[in-house]
Order: structure tokens, then C-alpha cells, then sequence
């Protein structure tokens, strides 16, 4: 591999995220990311499809901050981006909850009196 070239890692990044090694998607896209060059108009097709998949990674993950946060950042490139955006923070609101309920039933559950059989 090419280690100075973003589409092997670009690449590598896909497949990973196809496998579901997300830690792994995530640094491939890290390292694809840091070797765009930003003076390059067309840098941002590529930067917006590795965000993307970075933002995916992320919340495939459980990382819904750093989704979040990489959403947000990449929100401001075009419509395709600010529709992900907005469908993350719904889905971000819809894990809380569900964290919440979760939670709520797990001390419910914990204080229920024991049962005591009696003969």
C-alpha cells in the first residue's frame, strides 16, 4: 500500500466499515482525512465522503458524541451532509431516550420486592 495516497485508504476504510471494525473504519478515515490537501477543489467530494463514513463509523460505534461532532462539521459542505446531520441528531435523541427507559426499568426491576415462597 501506498501509505502518502488517500484512495488506499480510503478504500480500507470501506471495508472495514463493511466488516464492522469501526475503530478501524474510523483511523482509516483519520489518516485519509489528514492527507487531503485543502488547496485542492476536488479534495471536497472525497473529504465529504470520509466524513461521512467517519460519522457512520462513529455511531455504529457508540461513540454519538464524535458522530455528532463529525456531522456538525461536515454539515456545512452541502444538503446531503445536513440531511445526515439532521438524521443522526434524531437518531442521537431516540438513543437517549431509549438509554433513559432502559434505565428506568433496570431500577424498577432491581426494587421489586423478593419473593418469598411459603410452604
Amino acid at each position: 500500500m501506498r501509505p502518502k495516497e488517500i484512495p488506499p485508504w480510503s478504500n480500507l476504510s470501506a471495508a472495514y466499515f463493511e466488516l464492522g471494525d469501526y475503530a478501524q473504519a474510523i483511523s482509516a478515515c483519520d489518516t485519509a482525512l489528514s492527507l487531503l490537501d485543502p488547496t485542492d477543489p476536488e479534495s471536497d467530494a472525497v473529504k465529504q465522503k470520509l466524513s461521512t463514513r467517519k460519522a457512520k463509523s462513529c455511531f455504529f460505534a457508540g461513540l454519538y458524541g464524535d458522530a455528532s461532532a463529525e456531522v456538525d462539521a461536515a454539515s456545512s459542505t452541502s444538503v446531503e451532509a445536513e440531511t445526515l446531520s439532521q438524521g443522526v441528531h434524531s437518531s442521537l435523541r431516540a438513543v437517549k431516550h431509549v438509554e433513559d427507559s432502559m434505565k428506568a426499568r433496570h431500577e424498577i426491576v432491581l426494587n421489586l420486592p423478593r419473593y418469598k415462597p411459603t410452604l
